[in-house]
């Protein structure tokens, strides 16, 4: 997520450019980071620019339209689809209804 933050602030960005970005979090390797931004372009959250001599990305998505997916994720699996228990639980008068079935679970995320 590190990467795709640092693309968002600068717009697009070379490997080195978003390493040089989220130094300050975050301190790795050139190829971590590098490896980082590939499987993000694999995923297709961020695209390829042509024309540079050194590869340059530009992220697909605002973080808006990321959030708001992400909000929806956490809504089905914790909350039973209910925003309204969401919503219970963030002001502390609620537990969340469902639990999480283990098969719910990415396994890249492992």
């Amino acid at each position: 997520m590190a990467c795709l933050a640092a693309l968002w602030k600068l717009g697009q960005g070379s490997v080195a450019e978003v390493r040089e970005a989220i130094r300050p979090q975050v301190d790795c390797a050139y190829t971590t980071v590098q490896t980082s931004v590939t499987r993000l372009w694999r995923r297709g959250e961020v695209e390829r620019l042509p024309g540079h001599w050194r590869i340059r990305y530009r992220p697909v998505n605002n973080p808006d339209n990321l959030r708001a997916a992400a909000v929806e994720e956490l809504v089905r699996l914790y909350f039973g689809g209910s925003r309204e228990e969401l919503k219970a639980w963030l002001n502390g008068s609620a537990e969340p209804a469902a639990e999480i079935p283990p098969a719910s679970f990415d396994p890249t995320l492992l």
